[in-house]
């Protein structure tokens, strides 16, 4: 259960200096989502464009060919792809057939992407940026991404404001220091109200002191960027 002041904290997230699109991407230029408005990644990155009075240029469906044409007829500045819609930009031919030159950056998320790969489509499609990205429908979608600039590619970011983070022993739930694997735990304002409906799914995810675990398994660095490695939960 997610209420309106998730919502509103997530909108303002959207004009963070660190992470928002719209450094790249100035009011009433266009944005291409393909996401499916069911889901919350969709759902919420939409809401988000329309706060910052993006003109959102939105896909029924992905395909290949539709999403070159729309980049390419609509002067995409920005987008919001998974890692599978990477390797195609990669690697096949048939992107070499439309102008994408308009394209200013790219976001990423779902699941972790190489530094080769990210570093080949930048250099491919001569592109600013190509940020990754960690979310939960839990917690309003962001727990972290990438600052505008970052150079740890590999890394999904840092924590968003309004989130706290700890890494926990799988076995005895101790909290773990940077580059020790465990368990991520958030906390914080965005951080769901619980499960409808499911008093006990609720109080499994969500601990007495407030902690979210997410059932994914990740580290920090020095510099406090999340890596995401596994998973420990079953979707």
């Amino acid at each position: 259960m997610l209420t309106h002041k998730h919502l509103m904290i997530r909108f303002r997230h959207c004009r963070e200096p660190q992470f928002a699109t719209a450094l790249m991407v100035k009011k009433g230029e266009a944005i291409l989502n393909f996401m499916p408005l069911f889901h919350n990644f969709g759902f919420m990155i939409t809401l988000g464009y329309i706060s910052m009075g993006l003109h959102i240029i939105q896909m029924q469906k992905f395909t290949e060919v539709k999403f070159l044409e729309s980049i390419e007829k609509y002067q995409v500045q920005s987008t919001l792809v998974v890692p599978p819609i990477m390797i195609f930009l990669l690697k096949n031919n048939l992107v070499e057939k439309y102008n994408l030159s308009s394209l200013k950056e790219i976001g990423c998320g779902a699941a972790p992407l190489s530094n080769d790969i990210i570093t080949e489509v930048k250099k491919k499609l001569n592109i600013k940026s190509v940020r990754q990205g960690y979310g939960l429908t839990e917690v309003t979608l962001l727990v972290c991404m990438h600052p505008t600039n970052s150079k740890k590619y590999e890394s999904s970011g840092i924590l968003i404001p309004s989130l706290s983070a700890k890494f926990i022993d799988l076995d005895t739930g101790k909290s773990l220091g940077p580059y020790q694997p465990g368990e991520i735990c958030v906390k914080g304002d965005v951080v769901m109200k619980g499960y409808m409906d499911n008093l006990e799914a609720t109080q499994n995810a969500i601990d007495k002191d407030g902690w979210f675990h997410t059932g994914d398994v990740g580290y920090y660095d020095d510099d406090e960027y999340i890596y995401v490695v596994d998973r420990i939960k079953e979707l």
